[in-house]
């Protein structure tokens, strides 16, 4: 996998591939090609992907915008997903999944960072499954055919779409502002600990220090593992259960020497200034 890290927000591209034939239908998420525009990288989804392992029955369906997978620590609210690509002919996607491992980005896949939850300026990205197995990535809910489809147990997942080239079903979508190559500029604010979008917000690095910043004012003490909580909650309850366990007259017994004592020592006190 060649991972592309030289920006947090990546365009990915959805490729379809019938076989009328056969009626057999494949789908692919890839990664964008690297593009030199007037001496800018850019990213962009070819039609032709040749290059790539293809061959040009391969047509790009369309596109959507992910956190790079190398961003550490995963931000709240984001999910590490991989979409694993098969080792042999027609080199398809054969599974999308979400790791558990945030650093787990296997080595023969397409990763990305997104939303397993509906957020507000996403959209729906549905991963059928073909009667033969493979993954059919759409932004339409229904499978092109009924009989043998399903549905993945991670379908739907959320991703951000730039509205002029959206494909799918009509969405109430946020209008970005563009650089100079047209390229769509996400925004972003601070929402409960999490980055969510927002045109009138912030860039994505900014949210998420934002929310880095947040987290530590809110928290007054620092992680601890599952053997600190433990012991701590063990010894709270030695002490209750010590306190428990004294008799009433040694608590009195107690008392009364304290009192006794400060007693004493008042007028000693007095004592000593007269």
């Amino acid at each position: 996998m060649s991972h592309i890290n030289l920006n947090q927000i990546i365009p990915y591209c959805i490729y379809h591939y019938i076989d009328m034939n056969t009626n057999t239908y494949h789908g692919y998420i890839g990664e964008p090609s690297i593009v030199n525009k007037n001496g800018n990288i850019i990213y962009k989804c070819l039609n032709n992907t040749n290059g790539n392992g293809y061959d040009n029955r391969w047509i790009l369906y369309g596109s959507f915008f992910a956190v790079s997978p190398m961003v550490r620590p995963i931000p709240r609210g984001l999910k590490l997903i991989n979409a694993n690509k098969a080792g042999k002919y027609p080199y398809n996607t054969e599974s999308v999944k979400y790791s558990y491992d945030a650093f787990n980005v296997e080595p023969n896949s397409v990763s990305f960072l997104t939303w397993t939850k509906p957020v507000q300026g996403t959209v729906p990205l549905y991963i059928h499954i073909t009667p033969s197995g493979g993954v059919y990535p759409s932004f339409d809910k229904n499978p092109p055919q009924t009989e043998g489809w399903t549905k993945d147990i991670i379908s739907p997942i959320y991703v951000l779409v730039d509205p002029n080239n959206y494909v799918g079903e009509s969405a109430n979508l946020f209008q970005y502002e563009r650089d100079k190559n047209n390229i769509i500029q996400f925004k972003f604010k601070q929402n409960q600990g999490r980055c969510i979008p927002d045109p009138t917000g912030i860039s994505i690095n900014q949210c998420f220090l934002l929310t880095d910043e947040m987290d530590e004012l809110l928290s007054d003490v620092q992680p601890k593992s599952l053997l600190q909580m433990v012991k701590k909650e063990q010894k709270k309850q030695s002490i209750e259960s010590f306190f428990k366990n004294l008799s009433p007259i040694i608590i009195s017994i107690t008392i009364l020497f304290f009192v006794l004592s400060l007693i004493i020592c008042i007028v000693i006190l007095l004592n000593s200034k007269s």
